[in-house]
């Protein structure tokens, strides 16, 4: 007799409805299980990431004028700012920013910080520069844990301008995980260490102050500095760290550079080349009318450009070892003084460099006066820098370096009432000499802020004097 497979429906009929019971019993208890375990993780993971805003950042202005305040989905950008009754400067202003809110100044604004974010501890963590082409700084985020201390982060978006930042360490801190970030435009971001130092410049090139350029030719976006910690830049091209004494340069198309040395050169075209090769840009004629009386026909003195040995092989030279080299000339027994030379304009504000080493090679072939002459100022060779202290109302002030021909290596002592503008320096007849100094020690320009221009020129009746490799190399400390 053939056998026949029970059907699906048979199958039901010999189920016995207390297993049926038990079935529909334990699938919706897993069901059940599963929602209130999703429900438990959603509740975790909200306790611990939830973040709250945190209140109290300070915008602190310095400046008397050019630094504007505009909240988030405002359209008015000057909104006035109370005068700030907290330490550490009464007479700064000062206005309470969200997040979202923008903090803009002007090149007018001044040289050196024109304002700074406060954090509600008093922690300053950020100092905004203007000049030379304003600046732009939003607070992106501020928040913390809400309920836990896992986490504290602090976001800002830096679209113009010069910024430092310097952050507090993670030690004595309660939070778990510090994030600083700051975001440059869409794509190319910075991730800062806590505890760390830094700088984000954020050019935006005028007519009068051309781009710089990255080393792929093109104009830089961003350029990062590290004085202590370390940065994480984050581009569409990739990742790049950046390192104490280091700087790292974002291109326009968000292409980061290698990193390099933190440190600039602010004199264009020491060398001549570009001169020599015809663009005459870099430097500009200068005259020196140290005379009143002194008439159009003895306006005389001259000067040219030669390509001959560098200071190092002054006698037989390679092509290789040639250089460009500046002569200022006057001869005929000239009865009053008058100077020629080149200048080289510099609109910079320095007042973050700590550091400024110039360096230059300088000689004397023929001086007729004595020493600086006997108003120590006929110098055959003078390097002049304009400047001001500390602010654009300022007078112009001018510290001057003075070489002269010397056969006994003595400095020059002064006869008359200079304000000590004037430092000497005795050079050997006729042979190279490598000037060598830190502008930001002692009797230069210790505390100046900004530097307006360079000037080097030969002074006095008869002179033959000649310089070349001029360098003006900057650094920042911490």
């Amino acid at each position: 007799m053939a056998e026949h497979t029970p059907t699906l429906e048979q199958a039901r009929r010999h189920t016995r409805p207390e297993t049926s019971a038990w079935l529909t019993l334990v699938t919706f208890f897993a069901i059940f299980c599963a929602l209130i375990a999703t429900l438990c993780v959603i509740g975790w993971r909200y306790y611990t990431t939830a973040t709250i805003p945190v209140s109290g950042t300070l915008v602190r202005v310095h400046a008397p004028a050019g630094v504007t305040y505009q909240a988030r989905g405002s359209v008015n950008r000057d909104t006035p700012v109370a005068p700030c009754n907290t330490p550490p400067n009464p007479a700064d202003r000062c206005k309470e920013i969200s997040e979202g809110d923008h903090v803009r100044a002007v090149p007018q604004a001044g040289y050196g910080p024109v304002a700074s974010i406060v954090l509600p501890d008093q922690t300053r963590v950020a100092d905004m520069y203007a000049y030379p082409t304003g600046a732009d700084l939003t607070l992106d985020r501020y928040q913390v844990s809400r309920w836990t201390t896992r986490l504290q982060d602090l976001q800002f978006s830096q679209t113009a301008g010069y910024v430092r930042y310097d952050l507090p360490d993670k030690l004595g801190q309660p939070y778990e995980t510090i994030s600083y970030g700051v975001a440059i435009t869409e794509g190319v971001s910075l991730l800062l260490a806590p505890g760390g130092s830094y700088s984000v410049d954020v050019p935006h090139p005028d007519g009068s102050h051309p781009p710089a350029l990255a080393p792929s030719g093109k104009p830089i976006m961003a350029e990062i500095t590290v004085r202590a910690g370390s940065v994480e830049a984050r581009t569409p091209g990739g990742t790049a760290i950046v390192r104490p004494g280091q700087k790292l340069q974002i291109d326009a198309a968000g292409v980061a550079g290698e990193p390099q040395p933190a440190t600039w050169q602010l004199i264009r075209d020491g060398d001549f080349s570009q001169y020599m090769a015809g663009n005459r840009d870099t430097w500009e004629l200068y005259s020196h009318i140290f005379d009143a009386t002194v008439s159009e026909r003895e306006k005389n003195g001259r000067f040219l450009f030669y390509n001959g040995c560098k200071p190092e092989t002054p006698s037989f030279c390679t092509a290789d070892q040639a250089a460009n080299i500046v002569q200022f000339h006057r001869e005929g027994n000239q009865p009053k003084s008058f100077g020629i030379g080149i200048q080289q304009d510099l609109d910079l504000d320095v007042s973050e460099y700590r550091s400024l080493h110039f360096s230059m090679w300088a000689r004397v072939i023929q001086q007729s006066v004595q020493g600086a002459g006997i108003a120590n100022s006929e110098c055959p060779i003078t390097i002049a820098f304009d400047f001001k202290q500390s602010s654009p109302t300022d007078n112009e002030e001018h510290r001057l370096i003075c070489a002269y021909r010397d056969e006994t290596g003595q400095l020059a002592q002064l006869n008359g009432n200079l304000s000590g503008e004037f430092i000497y320096r005795a050079v050997p007849p006729s042979l190279w000499y490598h000037l060598s100094y830190d502008l930001r020690d002692g009797h230069l320009l210790p505390s100046a802020r900004y530097l307006q221009r360079i000037r080097i020129y030969a002074n006095g009746h008869d002179y033959i004097s000649e310089v070349t490799d001029i360098s003006l190399v900057a650094a920042q400390s911490p």
